[in-house]
């Protein structure tokens, strides 16, 4: 390889090395937050006691105001790394479904129930959401049975709504996390290999 192209490949390469580094840093950051944030993460199971296939959605509750949002539900992990799945959940009859969460922000309070041909009703998780905000829900099961579906309020329902629509936040923390370390590790080796070649 001419002189002149190898001194361009070794800049390119320290160059790269140098923004991979960057995003290493940042990596190890989120790192660090989401070890910090899985000492927030609890789990609850759902039941499903009917004889009919249903899908759940867990709600949460925010702030003084009592307004409703999808939980950040969580893969059961030693970091806290959002799910794009926080809601339709389709459950056999006799089937459960454990679900993680992060309890900091949000206080577990409704499951939202519905069948094939839409809403049946919710199940209350916390009667009082508005009292010891971000705390773990005092059930940690919740068997769905129809004489104890009550009727969705609109607040919850979209809140339902748009915990069912998947997101792609959570690919791009995972690849934010992950993606630095092979790539510094794969720009290293080339970088040696090329001063190995150019000094050959």
């Amino acid at each position: 390889m001419p002189r002149h192209t190898m001194t361009i490949v070794r800049f390119a390469l320290r160059s790269a090395l140098v923004v991979a580094y960057g995003f290493l840093g940042i990596s190890f950051l989120m790192l660090m937050g989401s070890s910090f944030g899985a000492a927030f993460l609890t789990s609850f199971t759902v039941e499903n006691c009917l004889e009919e296939a249903i899908y759940v959605t867990p709600v949460g509750t925010v702030g003084p105001s009592g307004s409703r949002f999808p939980l950040p539900v969580c893969h059961d992990l030693f970091i806290s790394i959002p799910s794009s799945v926080r809601g339709g959940y389709k459950l056999q009859p006799n089937e459960t479904v454990t679900i993680t969460y992060d309890m900091d922000d949000i206080n577990f309070s409704e499951i939202v129930v519905e069948d094939d041909n839409g809403t049946l009703g919710q199940l209350i998780a916390n009667a009082t959401p508005l009292i010891a905000q971000y705390t773990a829900p005092s059930m940690n099961h919740f068997p769905v049975q129809r004489d104890a579906l009550v009727p969705v309020p609109t607040s919850v329902a979209n809140a339902a709504s748009v915990a069912q629509q998947r997101t792609s936040r959570p690919l791009f923390i995972f690849l934010i996390i992950v993606l630095p370390w092979p790539s510094v590790l794969v720009l290293s080796c080339l970088k040696t290999k090329c001063i190995a070649t150019s000094s050959a």
